[in-house]
């Protein structure tokens, strides 16, 4: 089950960074018009953001007291 886990974590760490990857190389009015809304800033932001948390969920695998990251980095993946 633990390794399970870990491969889940790690295929969600690997969509979410390709999103990210994604966003910051297209602007936000090229991926949907309505999109336009949302300011070139914070479309990059939310790719920051995406790539901290796709680290978040695989760090802890390499160091384990930070166990508590993959935990918060699913919840903001999710938000």
């Amino acid at each position: 089950m633990n390794i399970l886990l870990w491969v889940l974590q790690i295929l969600l760490a690997l969509h979410t960074v390709t999103g990210a990857v994604w966003k910051f190389f297209n602007p936000a009015q090229a991926a949907v018009p309505s999109l336009a809304a949302i300011p070139p800033s914070a479309w990059l932001g939310l790719s920051v953001i995406e790539i901290l948390c796709a680290i978040g969920l695989v760090f802890p695998f390499f160091y384990k007291p930070l166990g508590y990251l993959a935990p918060i980095a699913a919840i903001v993946i999710a938000t």
